[in-house]
């Protein structure tokens, strides 16, 4: 699948009614698909090793960044000596987990650290796999 023409097949319903539009702090996995479309946001994929090998991560060309769940605060944690360059209290950070039980939890933490455009996907890589967008399986 071409991303032109996943942007297209999905601009349409990206914010379809019941996706997540209005719950604070988690979005649909289309509207993740959209944001990271549009540039600027960080997509950290915390889930295991094993599950990635397993099911498959979304598509390199999305850029993910893979942050292991115990050491998220310190990656995007701007005060962190430890850290990524594109952390910033403003940055958009999308977390992706299984099926989104532990990206929520780790978006509050993070929005608390001051991270506050931190959201999560809601159902994790299960929905974005349901919904057909673009990964590396």
């Amino acid at each position: 699948m071409s991303l032109s023409i996943a942007a297209q097949e999905f601009e349409a319903s990206a914010f379809a009614p019941g996706d997540g539009v209005g719950v604070p702090g988690r979005i649909s996995a289309r509207a993740a698909f959209q944001e990271l479309l549009r540039g600027g946001v960080v997509l950290a994929d915390v889930r295991s090793e094993l599950a990635r090998r397993r099911h498959g991560s979304p598509h390199p060309i999305l850029l993910p960044r893979v942050i292991d769940r115990h050491l998220l605060e310190w990656r995007l944690d701007p005060r962190s000596e430890t850290a990524l360059p594109e952390a910033s209290y403003d940055a958009r950070v999308v977390l992706l987990s299984g099926r989104g039980d532990s990206s929520q939890q780790l978006a509050e933490e993070l929005r608390a650290l001051g991270v506050r455009n931190a959201v999560d996907v809601i159902g994790g890589f299960e929905a974005w796999l349901a919904a057909g967008l673009p990964s590396s399986m």
